[in-house]
């Protein structure tokens, strides 16, 4: 059990932080992908609000961009919500065609579409915040393209555990340690 306590303790030390350093939290969006750190975090916070009774709805952005395989990630988010009785909202978008009218890569494009979402559904809702399952994998990585682009120490400090509604808890589990967690605790996952 050692990976899954790592992590649990970690993400449980994190929303502590993350409480007394964003305010109250009336509600939490969780972002959803159905990947591994995803179903980590919406497993924890799923936790997290049985014991805080802050209410928690999953959030499933559906890109439009690997068909049958993105509605397979979709149908698993589906089946993991209804098990735990999670509310959960899924959106459509054509990121292709967002990226072309955007004139932006498709990464971009779907980035630009999930904070989008994520600011329509939290609009006007005082209290309202947005998990996001980002690892120390992906922190190094933001900061590693940032030294290479030149960053000043700003940049060099990486993805901010808070910033406006937007909260990351999982920052100090590596990728590794999170699917690890996944598999000593059954949760499923896809690799998107």
């Amino acid at each position: 059990m050692g990976k899954t306590v790592g992590v649990r303790e970690t993400f449980f030390c994190a929303m502590k932080d993350l409480l007394a350093m964003a305010g109250p939290m009336k509600s939490v969006y969780v972002a959803y992908s159905g990947g591994a750190d995803s179903a980590a975090l919406l497993t924890l916070m799923h936790e997290y609000a049985a014991e805080t009774h802050i209410p928690i709805t999953a959030v499933h952005v559906h890109h439009g961009i690997r068909g049958a395989e993105a509605d397979g990630d979709a149908e698993l988010c589906r089946d993991f919500c209804a098990a735990r009785d999670i509310p959960l909202v899924i959106r459509h978008v054509d990121v292709p065609a967002l990226a072309k009218e955007w004139s932006v890569g498709i990464e971009e494009a779907a980035r630009r579409a999930r904070y989008g979402i994520f600011e329509e559904l939290t609009a006007g809702k005082d209290g309202a915040f947005v998990a996001t399952a980002h690892s120390a994998d992906d922190n190094l990585e933001t900061v590693l393209f940032h030294m290479l682009r030149g960053a000043g120490t700003a940049g060099m400090c990486g993805i901010p555990a808070w910033r406006g509604r937007y909260i990351r808890p999982m920052l100090g589990c590596t990728a590794r340690e999170i699917r690890e967690f996944c598999r000593e605790e059954n949760v499923p996952f896809v690799v998107d």
